[in-house]
């Protein structure tokens, strides 16, 4: 009498796990940190509506504004970042708008906060760590 078996054996599939293993682990936080930067994405988009908001409010008052209503954009929200606005009467080199990262699918980064200048600079601080921003 012949034995057909067919399949895979104990050993071959723990082989199979464990190399998946591998991959994962390599894989992962390559793509959590390709994930972060598209979300800062967001941040930036809305950073740069806020300075072209408060340079308009700057020509026309001399100083920028922490009031939204004062603003011609509503009240920025996002689903990643929680933004404020700040009064100043140099905005070149001074913060005009941040964006604060929020808890929403953010492993690793805490929540690190993205400034904005008047002339444009972006600096990011706090948090575990800051993703690579760019303008």
């Amino acid at each position: 009498m012949s034995k057909n078996t067919t399949g895979f054996t104990l050993l071959e599939l723990v082989m199979v796990i464990v190399i998946i293993g591998i991959l994962t682990t390599f894989a992962a936080p390559v793509f959590i940190r390709t994930v972060e930067r598209s979300r800062t994405g967001e941040a930036m988009r809305i950073l740069g509506q806020l300075r072209l908001s408060q340079m308009r409010y700057y020509a026309e008052w001399a100083s920028t504004t922490s009031n939204w209503n004062a603003l011609d954009v509503d009240p920025a929200t996002g689903k990643f970042y929680n933004f404020a606005i700040f009064s100043t009467t140099s905005p070149a080199n001074n913060t005009v708008a941040t964006a604060t990262r929020n808890t929403v699918s953010n492993p690793n980064y805490g929540n690190y906060v993205i400034s904005i200048t008047g002339n444009g600079a972006l600096n990011c601080s706090g948090g575990t760590k800051c993703p690579p921003i760019h303008g």
